[in-house]
């Protein structure tokens, strides 16, 4: 185990047993991502979204043009941080000089009271 945990596979194993599994995907080919669902095809609208095809707004336009931003041919990358009552986690990819990241998405979220007491490896999943 890195950093000379011994008890890391016990805890991994705990907070498995604790995870939502109906919202856990791994190895996935396709995904749905701010309302659009995105596969080896390229990017398409949701079908559970109520996307109403006469109403084209501002939010609607940010929201495509940072889908469109993402490239299908390089990794996507989440930096996550997690604090004691909040997270925060950025998904990004490498521009095309392969040098510079650039945000696609943010996302934040204070927890309740309840999630602050969570062991931080439960947090962090």
């Amino acid at each position: 185990m890195p950093f000379g945990l011994k008890n890391a596979g016990a805890t991994y194993q705990r907070a498995m047993l604790k995870l939502n599994q109906t919202k856990c995907t791994f190895g996935a080919r396709s995904g749905k991502l701010l309302g659009f669902v995105v596969s080896e095809k390229g990017f398409e609208i949701d079908p559970d979204k109520k996307h109403n095809p006469g109403v084209w707004d501002e939010e609607y336009q940010k929201t495509f043009d940072n889908i469109n931003a993402i490239s299908l041919d390089k990794p996507l990358i989440l930096c996550l941080a997690v604090f004691g009552n909040s997270m925060g986690c950025v998904l990004g990819q490498h521009d095309e000089s392969g040098r510079k990241e650039r945000a696609i998405y943010y996302l934040s979220k204070k927890f309740t009271e309840c999630e602050t007491r969570y062991l931080s490896i439960e947090k962090l999943c």
